[in-house]
Formats: C-alpha cells, structure tokens, sequence
C-alpha cells in the first residue's frame, strides 16, 4: 500500500515537518510505504513529485475539492486535520457561507476525515451525519525518538526552571501562567518563566512583566526549533489552558516524552492527580509548588512512561493504517 502525505501550505515553522515525518516514519516501520508528496521546502525531508502515484493520498492542511480533482484524479482521500470542527463553526457563526461551503464540499469530495481534536467532535459528527464521508477521531502521536529525557537540554535561567510553550501552534494566551508566576515570586521560590511565543507577544510579555514587578521572573522569546531542548532544560512545564480543555495539547505530549511533569487542566482524567490544575493562577501556583517540593513527583520515568502508553506516535501510525486499508476496502 502506497500512501502519499501531501499538505498544500507549509505551516508555522517546522510544523508540517514535525508532524509528518515522525507519522510517515511509523507507517513505514509497520511495512506501508509512505512519502511526501510534492512539499518543496520540506526543510530537508525528501518529497515526491505531485505526479507520484498512491494508493491513497493523506491531505495535511485543508485544500479544495477542485484540488483533489485536478492533481490526483484517481486516488483515495483522507483528510487528517485538527479542530475542523472550530473551523466550521467558526464560519457557522461568522456567517461565511463561502468558506463553509469549501469545507462542507472538501469533506464531500475525500473518502474520509480523521481529527485529531476532541473539542467538539461529538457537535462535528452530528453536524456531519447526514453525509456520506466518515469522519473517525484520531489521537495525534508525539515522537518518542526526538523527544526523550536524553536530549542536551537548553540552559534555561532560574532556581526552579517553568516553561510555557507550543511547539506547533500559539492560540492560547499565557497570562495566568505568569501570574502564577507572579504569586511564586513573591514566596521564597526563585522561579523563572520561559514562555516561547510568537514573535509578537514578547514585547507584549515583557511590558506585562515590568508592569507587575516581575521582569527577572519572565523570559519571553520567539519560537524555536530545538524546542525539545527547552522541555529537557525546564523543571515543570504549564500547558494548563482553557483552549485544550482536557486534552493534551502537542506541547503536554512533547513535553511528557521528555520525561517532565506538565500542569493540565483539573479535568485531563487520563493525568496523574499531582499534573492536574484549575485554570487560575493560584491553582496552578500551588500545583507547580507541590511538584518543586517532591523529587519523587518529578521523576522523568513517571512522565515518559505516561508518553509512550498513551500518546506514541506509533499508536497514530497503527490507526491509520487500518484506517487506509478500510478505505481501500470501500
């Protein structure tokens, strides 16, 4: 079975390739051949022409059902994307009929839609029920060989080290990790904030920090390619928003690959009691504070062995195989 991944846009920096590769590698090791299809400026990763034949194409970003039709008019389709369903409603409530028309008429046009986000996909399916396209959930692999507790880990300023990140995607808004930050600070605590962001939001970041009195306890800086250094030089990570919900974003699942303990919503049930946090800053102030006092809390096996049961990149590759081959089978 040959499947070829294809995105038509690249993305924030190395995010395709970040999250392509590790998936194409782990199809490969269980026998499926798989390859980029026609990626120029795949930042190294060797990709095939648009004319290379698949049995199935895997669509990485969301394109047109024109597009299908005219660069791969015989293959299968399946459309693997991350929060369509904010991206429907989203036009739902902003009165785009145009752009919900493209979506509703791509989704027609593929054999199937896998997502890799649970919010809202009970409302998605429901929507979508009355279609004839699948549309199946799939939980999004971390890459356990990149991301590990061995990796040279930045230097990264403070007693007590706190990073805030996402390595793919920055929707989310870290104020409450800085004034838990703040309330930390002004204990006995000498802990300090990484936050990596998008460019913009540093100086935003540090006139907050100065505001508040707490520009030696903040370091903001732009996105980064060797974010797995960041986990690997960091004591606890914050990645509890209200964006993901339960859910474990990439940068909770990097983050926990390499072997560090990660501050998540009070409602993530699949996270062990000490990880979990109300969404305010005093709560998650005070869960950060339990972890720097427990060594045994903050074991790396505690966190890695969390990774790899539930979050492998290996599990992803296993599902989509079976998800192509059920296509195929029509």
């Amino acid at each position: 079975m040959r499947v070829g991944h294809v995105a038509f846009k690249q993305g924030p920096p190395n995010g395709m390739r970040n999250s392509i590769e590790p998936l194409i590698r782990a199809e490969r090791a269980e026998g499926c051949d798989s390859f980029v299809v026609g990626m120029p400026g795949f930042n190294g990763f060797e990709g095939s022409s648009l004319d290379s034949q698949a049995d199935i194409y895997v669509m990485h970003s969301l394109c047109t059902s024109k597009d299908l039709k005219q660069l791969f008019p015989d293959g299968k389709y399946v459309l693997f994307t991350r929060a369509l369903p904010s991206y429907i409603f989203d036009a739902m409530l902003e009165d785009d009929q145009s752009r919900l028309d493209a979506t509703l008429s791509l989704i027609d046009a593929v054999d199937c839609v896998v997502d890799t986000q649970m919010t809202g996909f009970q409302y998605y399916a429901e929507l979508l029920k009355r279609r004839s396209t699948p549309v199946l959930l799939v939980d999004s692999g971390v890459d356990m060989e990149r991301f590990n507790p061995d990796v040279k880990p930045a230097k990264l300023p403070g007693q007590l080290k706190l990073l805030w990140a996402d390595s793919i995607i920055n929707v989310q808004r870290p104020w409450n990790a800085i004034f838990a930050t703040k309330m930390l600070a002004n204990g006995t605590s000498k802990a300090v904030l990484t936050l990596i962001v998008k460019s913009e939001l540093v100086p935003r970041i540090k006139r907050l920090a100065s505001q508040l009195g707490i520009s030696d306890n903040i370091n903001a800086i732009p996105q980064v390619d060797d974010i797995e250094r960041y986990y690997a030089g960091a004591d606890v990570v914050i990645a509890c928003t209200a964006f993901h919900s339960s859910e474990a974003s990439m940068c909770t699942k990097e983050a926990l690959a390499c072997g560090k303990p990660v501050i998540v919503q009070k409602s993530a049930g699949w996270a062990p009691a000490q990880m979990r946090s109300n969404d305010d800053p005093r709560s998650i102030a005070d869960a950060i504070g339990k972890l720097a006092m427990d060594d045994a809390l903050r074991a790396p096996s505690l966190y890695r062995d969390l990774a790899a049961a539930r979050f492998d990149v290996r599990k992803t590759a296993s599902q989509m195989i079976r998800i192509y081959k059920s296509v195929l089978e029509g």
